[in-house]
């Protein structure tokens, strides 16, 4: 099997495109650009198992590396979840 790797921005905008698109992996893929959609799916499979194993504490929470100043540029246009989306 080969392993794709994100970089961060990828996983960023990944995370950001499921708000919109959950379930469209045809869609995401393609905003992404450089990913296929199997690829799309086997990443948003992970996530869900590691998800998974994080609410049963078989595994903590990834640190996440320091941001450059592009990151934190796209971090603040990022998409904030709706208030009605918590309840």
């Amino acid at each position: 099997m080969v392993v794709a790797w994100w970089t961060w921005e990828e996983d960023k905008l990944f995370e950001d495109c499921l708000v919109d698109f959950v379930g469209q992996s045809e869609e995401i893929a393609a905003l992404l650009g450089t990913k296929y959609v199997v690829e799309v799916e086997r990443h948003y499979a992970l996530l869900l198992e590691n998800l998974a194993a994080m609410e049963a504490w078989e595994i903590e929470p990834r640190a996440y590396p320091v941001c450059s100043k592009s990151v934190k540029r796209k971090m603040r246009k990022a998409k904030p979840w709706a208030e009605d989306g918590h309840r």
